[in-house]
């Protein structure tokens, strides 16, 4: 049998490449994590982007005012592929990230819990949540001790909605296949 000392060079740079194949997988990888603190590039509390932004990590951002009855905020968003990010500034402090809205299937909380999924993932990622229904609206929002400062934004259309009774709502009492249509932060 011979000895084969010429082919160790050659597992070398192999090994090499895969695992800087495997950090740059990693990394990409890293800036999709939804947190309860926000995502990689936009965390509550930190100052909201400039008004004249154009992007965030590689992704386009406008510049808007939101207004819900007497109340106005300013907007960015940060359009993805396959939705957007909204990353909005308090009511009262001036350009302060106070919370973050996302309607987009590419990021994702811890567990892999993304928007588009169903509500039957949130039955399996804890067993006690509570449920807020939100009729102006149309989506019942759920969270859990389990994801602190993380609110999931449910969509079952014809459920009827009564905000004097939060605690008539069990998620035992809705449609497991009801989607994920955003997910919150604040």
């Amino acid at each position: 049998m011979k000895n084969q000392p010429d082919k160790l060079p050659l597992r070398l740079p192999t090994v090499a490449l895969s695992c800087l194949l495997a950090l740059i997988f990693l990394s990409s990888c890293a800036g999709s994590k939804i947190t309860e603190r926000g995502l990689s590039y936009a965390r509550l509390g930190q100052e909201m982007p400039k008004r004249d932004t154009k992007s965030l990590k590689g992704h386009a951002v406008a510049d808007t005012t939101f207004r819900d009855q007497e109340y106005s905020w300013r907007v960015s968003t940060v359009k993805y592929k396959q939705g957007n990010v909204y990353l909005e500034e308090d009511f009262f402090m001036e350009d302060v990230l106070n919370r973050i809205r996302i309607e987009t299937p590419e990021l994702k909380v811890k567990g892999g819990i993304r928007v588009g999924q169903t509500l039957q993932v949130l039955k399996e990622a804890s067993d006690r949540w509570y449920v807020h229904p939100l009729p102006d609206y149309q989506v019942f929002e759920f969270y859990s001790q389990k994801f602190p400062r993380v609110h999931f934004l449910v969509s079952e259309p014809g459920k009827a909605m009564d905000e004097t009774d939060w605690e008539k709502y069990p998620i035992s009492d809705f449609d497991p296949a009801s989607k994920i249509v955003g997910i919150v932060i604040f």
